[in-house]
């Protein structure tokens, strides 16, 4: 009886530590599972910030510049082998295409006395068509023409009647082109010939004196 006790009592203390040990082992899985769970959840939201700043860091794509036309286009008009360079013989062809020196040429003599190279500079200066130049239009074009913002006189000297413009009138009868008439009229003649126009330009826009001019210096 007393022997039959004893192993009854110690299948209960058996039983009861299995019991705690598969309790243990339970609670022991359940934290290692939570242990995962949260780093995995850690790294998940980690991977989340690395790809936003990835995204901020990006650079912004450039924007492609809008294509320049007008003087671009006149340009490759009269480059005539298409080589991003305009020789004297092109520059001459371009002129006489324009029309420049004929318009310019009111007696058909086939050459340029003082007035009618500045009625024709200021033809070519006047873009709006409204027969006059504000001090502004002025300095710009002769600068722009002619690498000095006065080529033809102080603004204020062909302004006689103070309106703050010049009109055709004032600028044929008051401008002074002397010393570019000295230095296209290489024959001496007093008038500018064809060939001594498109040279005496040609020059004087050939900034480098390369012999050609790029597109920078194309000034149509």
């Amino acid at each position: 009886m007393i022997r039959h006790t004893r192993k009854t009592a110690g299948l209960i203390v058996m039983l009861f530590v299995v019991s705690l040990a598969g309790l243990s082992a339970c609670d022991y899985n359940g934290t290692e599972e939570g242990v995962v769970d949260e780093e995995g959840v850690a790294q998940e939201e980690m991977g989340a910030e690395e790809e936003a700043a990835a995204v901020e860091e990006e650079p912004a794509a450039e924007e492609e510049p809008a294509a320049v036309e007008g003087d671009d286009e006149l340009f490759g008009g009269w480059d005539a082998d298409e080589n991003e360079q305009i020789i004297e013989d092109e520059f001459a062809a371009g002129l006489k295409q324009q029309g420049y020196f004929s318009q310019w040429d009111a007696n058909g003599d086939k050459q340029l006395d003082p007035k009618e190279l500045t009625g024709g500079v200021f033809g070519a200066w006047d873009t709006d068509g409204d027969g006059a130049l504000t001090e502004e239009n002025y300095e710009e074009a002769s600068d722009k023409w002619f690498d000095e913002d006065d080529a033809f006189g102080d603004f204020d000297e062909l302004d006689k009647d103070d309106d703050e413009s010049v009109t055709r009138e004032e600028f044929v009868t008051n401008a002074t082109s002397e010393e570019l008439y000295d230095e296209w009229d290489l024959n001496d003649s007093e008038l500018i010939e064809e060939q001594e126009f498109g040279e005496g330009l040609f020059s004087i826009w050939d900034d480098d004196e390369s012999g050609w001019l790029g597109p920078e210096e194309f000034r149509f």
